[in-house]
């Protein structure tokens, strides 16, 4: 499968898990089913608007850090970026604080301009770029909570077990399945879930289950005893 060039590194998807840089592959797919399970949608069926929204909102924030972190070599592409634009960062900074700045000012004693302290020259220079930066995250943070619903949910729910990508189930009878391990006979190993019948991969087969607001995209259909 083709990777992408580069990753966007704005958002720090193990915040968004809830785990610490460099944390091992089962700390993340544990934090990736718990937010699953926290977030799912039928947990907020009876829900207003706004609740179902952020619940959307949430969810596919942690589809796709678990689809960055979960994969090895996404991880590791993720953080030597987030690593070298840090780099990047620090280096600048040191720059921008090794550089004299002056600034014009009045003079008391009577000449036209003084230079001022460095750190009002800093705040001078850099303020109006902090409150446009802080400005900028809060109309981000507005836009991603009052964005409508996209086509990707969160985890699917069976009857007594929660289903996430990766797992298996098994069919019987119009919409009813279950959860079922996959080195035996199943009918399909969960690749996507989402609110519409459109699979990402043209593989793979929609299953609408009974009772449920999520669509499962099975792949590998053929059970695995056959």
């Amino acid at each position: 499968m083709a990777r992408p060039d580069r990753l966007d590194i704005s958002i720090d998807h193990y915040r968004v898990l809830g785990v610490a840089v460099g944390a091992d592959g089962a700390s993340i797919r544990r934090a990736y089913l718990a937010a699953a399970r926290e977030h799912h949608p039928d947990r907020v069926i009876g829900a207003d608007a706004a609740r179902r929204q952020l619940s959307d909102h949430k969810m596919r924030a942690a589809n796709e850090a678990w689809r960055i972190l979960g994969d090895a070599d996404l991880k590791q592409q993720y953080d030597r970026e987030r690593a070298r634009a840090a780099a990047k960062t620090t280096s600048a900074s040191s720059a921008a604080r090794a550089a004299p700045t002056f600034v014009p000012t009045h003079d008391p004693s009577g000449g036209d301009f003084m230079v001022a302290s460095p750190r009002v020259a800093a705040a001078m220079q850099y303020g109006p770029w902090f409150l446009a930066a802080v400005l900028a995250l809060g109309i981000f943070i507005f836009t991603a909570y009052a964005a409508t619903s996209s086509s990707q949910t969160g985890s699917g729910e069976s009857v007594d077990n929660w289903v996430t990508v990766g797992e298996c189930i098994s069919l019987f009878g119009p919409g009813n399945y279950e959860q079922v391990p996959c080195d035996g006979p199943h009918d399909g190993v969960v690749d996507e879930l989402r609110s519409d019948e459109v699979c990402q991969d043209p593989t793979a087969e929609p299953f609408k289950p009974r009772a449920r607001n999520v669509v499962f995209c099975l792949v590998d259909a053929a059970p695995a005893g056959g």
